[in-house]
């Protein structure tokens, strides 16, 4: 005989702190066992009430790269991952910091993303870094290496640190810290981590993995509450000072396109206390929204320590 139990199972994606309540609403982590039954001393257990279809394109990136990890996870362990960046000749990485102190005053540092058009683009990386770090005066390249949705590689990453000086940033959907091991071995600098993917928590202890590394975390917010919680966490220093770089971006999760909506308040609002707190200031631009000297200074009066900017300038000729 054969029983069977299906349990309502009901999980908050919000996180809770000293008894309170986080108003983070964060992606839901699917696990791979997730809508399955299994048989277990001739019964049978399941879980009710799950939805089988991600909420928005985010959450289906994070669900995607679970899978995509694991199975990379399976071929190359994490204690090979680390031996083979052991025995790599990757060198030291370049100081973000330096950049900062570097800029001309009050107006922001400017970043470049570079994102392939198609899968088959395998070519314009070196030569677009190139243009904005050279023509553009762009003080880091930030590579964006999820390959679902933007096909992404981090062998761009690589070709990238090849072509230009300044510091190159991975920007990927981080679900397991292997994922952090590769990057460094692909020469990032640096990696931006997503607080709606991963929690408040798993953010800290992230960043300080990415420490570790030699690496520079550079922190992903979309909203007050994140950004609030980040810097509640740096000011009762339980960020185990790992919370120096912000990027704000508030996107539309089903296009994962940023806004500039509020932004000159949400600076208003924030840049006093981050000052204090030593945290650094970064804003993501949309992607049609050409930078210039104009804007640069607009923002960086604002409290924007750099601004991530996705076409070139339109203010200098190429």
């Amino acid at each position: 005989m054969q029983l069977a139990w299906v349990l309502p199972l009901t999980c908050s994606q919000e996180e809770y702190s000293q008894g309170k309540k986080e108003k983070i609403e964060q992606v839901r982590r699917r696990s791979i066992r997730n809508g399955r039954q299994v048989y277990a001393e001739n019964v049978l257990w399941g879980v009710e009430g799950l939805e089988e279809e991600p909420r928005n394109l985010l959450e289906e990136l994070v669900w995607a790269k679970e899978r995509e990890i694991e199975v990379r996870r399976q071929r190359m362990p994490l204690a090979l991952m680390k031996s083979r960046l052991e025995k790599s000749d990757v060198g030291p990485t370049r100081n973000l910091d330096a950049i900062f102190s570097e800029r001309a005053s009050g107006e922001s540092a400017l970043f470049f993303r570079y994102q392939r058009c198609s899968p088959e683009d395998t070519e314009s990386a070196p030569t677009l870094a190139a243009v904005a770090a050279e023509k553009n005066d762009a003080k880091a390249i930030v590579v964006n290496a999820e390959s679902r949705h933007f096909y992404g590689n981090y062998e761009d990453i690589r070709r990238v640190h090849e072509t230009v000086a300044c510091p190159v940033i991975c920007h990927d959907i981080f679900v397991y810290p292997w994922q952090l091991y590769d990057a460094r071995f692909h020469r990032a600098d640096a990696c931006v981590l997503i607080t709606k993917v991963l929690g408040l928590k798993d953010t800290i202890y992230f960043a300080k993995a990415t420490s570790l590394l030699g690496m520079a975390p550079i922190i992903e917010v979309h909203d007050v509450p994140e950004i609030e919680s980040l810097l509640d966490a740096k000011q009762r220093q339980r960020d185990d000072g790992q919370v120096r770089f912000l990027l704000f971006a508030k996107r539309d999760l089903n296009s994962l396109v940023p806004s500039l909506d509020d932004t000159t308040a949400l600076l208003s609002r924030f840049a006093q206390d981050a000052k204090h707190l030593g945290i650094r200031l970064m804003i993501e631009l949309p992607r049609e929204r050409a930078p210039n000297a104009a804007l640069l200074q607009e923002l960086g009066e604002h409290g924007a320590d750099a601004v991530l900017a996705s076409a070139m300038r339109d203010d200098r000729p190429l």
